[in-house]
Order: C-alpha cells, then sequence, then structure tokens
C-alpha cells in the first residue's frame, strides 16, 4: 500500500534516510560554494528530495 501524503513508504528506515538527506544536501552546499551557483540546491530539490522521500 502506497504511503498516505506526508508519510515514508513501507520499508524506508527513517534514520538512514535522515543521514542520507545530511549528506546529499552537505554536498549539494559544497558544490554551490565552489560553483558559486544555487543550481546544486536546485538539483538537489528536483531529484533527490522527490527520490528519497517516495
Amino acid at each position: 500500500m502506497p504511503a498516505s501524503k506526508g508519510e515514508l513508504s513501507a520499508g524506508k528506515d527513517s534514520g538512514q534516510l535522515a543521514v542520507a538527506l545530511i549528506d546529499t544536501f552537505e554536498g549539494a552546499v559544497m558544490r554551490a560554494k565552489v560553483e558559486r551557483s544555487r543550481a546544486p540546491f536546485d538539483s538537489f530539490e528536483r531529484f533527490v528530495l522527490p527520490s528519497l522521500l517516495i
């Protein structure tokens, strides 16, 4: 059964998800500083968040 809006899908570990979100966001922060661009944040929001949270 799919998760209701605002809930994690069955089988996703919330602790591992939190670590993955922090790791990928920190990577986006580092790339944004190096590139002097907000593109890594846009990519994080458009691709990473939906794939981890759905």
